[in-house]
């Protein structure tokens, strides 16, 4: 693991099912995290428009810090 050989302590890993926002929201709140780092996709203006982004909504109802990087 990447993470972990950069000194970085991860303290759980968890595959779910579910609409992503709503799945990682309630991990958030769960976990009482102070940070989230997410990953995008950088879809095109088109596909962001049909299918919205998933970064943009977990960070929009986040009430962590949260850093996205492309």
């Amino acid at each position: 693991n990447i993470a972990m050989e950069e000194g970085v302590e991860v303290a759980s890993a968890k595959l779910a099912q579910g609409p992503a926002p709503h799945i990682i929201l309630a991990e958030l709140e769960a976990v009482g995290a102070d940070l989230l780092v997410m990953g995008r996709q950088g879809r095109g203006a088109l596909e962001r428009l049909l299918l919205g982004s998933v970064s943009r909504q977990v960070t929009s109802d986040a009430d962590c810090a949260c850093l996205t990087v492309k």
